[in-house]
């Protein structure tokens, strides 16, 4: 036999010796790694950010209270958030907290995980050596819709996973970002980068797991947001109300109070939580519809809340989908009725909903069910 064949056999020797003692890997080991390294820490973290969150004020913020990408889709409670986070004082409040409490954490509490701080547009260079492992962690989430991470090779051979992951305050985790930088001197210099998108209230964890037996690998890391969520409060709370509104509606929906306000001469609306002390809170939307809206009614059907419009001009009909962070979801309904109609009053009975509509000029009146999907169903009476 000869070398080559020789090779050959022992490699297949060891192979299928591997394979049946169960020791096979996975032929890219960075793909196996976790974010269970950070758990831990995030959980910590957000706990004690609900904490202080309540101390300045934002009582909305708290382990429960996911916050969406970027604020483009707002669930309850994030305006709340944006309120801390976008004003200077509370911001400047929370994240020295945040800070204390990470100093605290980590000598009472995470011994064993031994985190680093992952603060925002500084350098953070270390060496990695052989098999050992490096973690960073935001103290805080972060308060923009991006993020730009930048990890660079500055010396030694070594190879090294690293990878990235998000947390949210319920205990969701994923794993946004997971490369290897490969062994030897090649690539030393070389910069991997990436933009992580909808990173908006996320705690962000950076995690370096050497896969050398006796080489070293030096690093810098850096980690830089995008702009801030921006907050304005609403000017129609803080200053007093404009002229010209002629519907103000309350209504209930992921288990919050909303404000609706609208000015049928322009189409202004707004959107506004209720606080718990019966004040007008933070505004989750503002638009700027078509004039003519005359009525405006929520109803609910199979615990979805729904919102619907009607103009007396010429009989133009919406509905549509309230989502649970207080701001209009899908159209279900687009019609054109007849124009006149000045009432509408949505009523329940025997668990069946229904719609009363009604022109004041005729005394036309029409009752409509209304079916489980919040359309208008089959009409049960009509007269005059």
């Amino acid at each position: 036999m000869n070398d080559q064949l020789f090779d050959r056999f022992l490699l297949f020797v060891f192979s299928s010796a591997l394979l049946i003692l169960g020791l096979a890997v996975t032929p890219d080991p960075a793909r196996a790694q976790s974010c269970q390294s950070a758990t831990q820490v995030a959980s910590d973290l957000w706990s004690e950010y609900g904490d202080i969150a309540q101390q300045v004020g934002c009582a909305g913020v708290t382990a429960g209270t996911v916050v969406a990408s970027g604020g483009t889709s707002l669930p309850q409670a994030v305006s709340k958030y944006k309120a801390c986070v976008g004003k200077a004082d509370e911001a400047a409040e929370m994240a020295d907290g945040m800070i204390q409490a990470w100093n605290r954490l980590a000598r009472n509490s995470w011994a064993t995980f031994g985190p680093r701080r992952l603060a925002l547009n500084q350098h953070h260079e270390g060496t990695i050596r052989s098999s050992g492992t490096r973690m960073f962690v935001t103290e805080s989430p972060i308060t923009a819709a991006t993020l730009n991470l930048s990890v660079e090779k500055l010396r030694f051979r070594g190879k090294t996973d690293v990878t990235v992951c998000t947390f949210l305050p319920d205990g969701t985790e994923d794993r946004v970002w997971n490369f290897q930088m490969a062994p030897g001197l090649g690539n030393k210099g070389n910069t991997w980068t990436r933009e992580l998108n909808d990173v908006a209230g996320r705690i962000v964890s950076v995690f370096f797991n050497g896969r050398s037996a006796a080489k070293s690998m030096k690093y810098r890391l850096r980690a830089e947001p995008g702009a801030s969520l921006e907050y304005r409060e609403s000017a129609e709370v803080a200053n007093g109300w404009s002229q010209g509104y002629t519907t103000a509606k309350f209504f209930e929906t992921g288990g919050e109070m909303y404000l609706f306000t609208l000015k049928a001469s322009s189409g202004e609306m707004y959107i506004n939580e209720m606080d718990p002390d019966g004040t007008v809170g933070a505004q989750v939307l503002h638009e700027d519809w078509s004039s003519g809206w005359t009525t405006v009614e929520f109803f609910e059907v199979n615990n979805q809340t729904y919102l619907f419009l009607l103009k007396e001009s010429d009989g133009e009909v919406y509905v549509n989908a309230m989502n649970d962070d207080g701001t209009v979801g899908p159209e279900v309904v687009h019609d054109d009725w007849t124009q006149g109609y000045t009432t509408a009053s949505f009523f329940e009975v025997a668990n069946q909903m229904y719609l009363l509509t009604l022109k004041a000029s005729n005394g036309e009146v029409y009752i409509n069910e209304i079916n489980d999907d919040g359309t208008i169903g089959e009409e049960i009476r009509r007269g005059s």
